[in-house]
């Protein structure tokens, strides 16, 4: 019952362990760390552009900066040029 759930956590716990001594991890080498770092870094860095890039992208369609090909899902008589809403809000 209880008793014996606990042997068997204690025993798959010192089997764990003794797994994780035996091998031997692989050094890396501090040249290999830091390339690694460097590539995950670009790599966060061109899908953070990308992701700008793409939110800029629909914040411009949004407020009708960017010609579309097909009609959008926002009819175009509500969108305001941009200048318009810009003196709307000055206005108030």
């Amino acid at each position: 019952t209880g008793a014996s759930l606990q042997q068997k956590a204690d025993g798959w716990k010192e089997k764990v362990n003794e797994s994780k001594g035996s091998r031997p991890r692989t050094p890396t080498h501090p040249d290999q760390d830091a390339q690694l770092r460097g590539s995950v870094s670009s790599l966060l860095q061109t899908v953070s552009r990308e992701e700008d890039m793409s939110w800029a992208r629909r914040e411009q369609q949004a407020l009708g900066r960017v010609s579309l090909q097909r009609q959008g899902w926002f009819p175009a008589a509500y969108v305001a040029p941009v200048e318009d809403f810009s003196n709307t809000l000055a206005t108030r």
